[in-house]
């Protein structure tokens, strides 16, 4: 489940206490330029890799 529209941490806490750990917001974050956004996950998907990578036990 995906709540939407989260704008306060006792949104959030009422979420997670209802065992919904999906949401997003004005409380996450403000809405971000789509160029801006590509580029910050551009920049991390080496990272993230690595990490999957790490969690599964892989070799790079």
């Amino acid at each position: 489940v995906m709540a939407e529209g989260v704008e306060t941490e006792g949104q959030l806490a009422f979420l997670i206490a209802e065992q919904c750990h999906g949401a997003q917001g004005f409380f996450m974050s403000e809405p971000i330029d789509e160029k801006l956004l590509t580029n910050h996950l551009i920049a991390r998907r080496g990272s993230l890799k690595a990490k999957a990578r790490s969690k599964l036990n892989l070799s790079a």
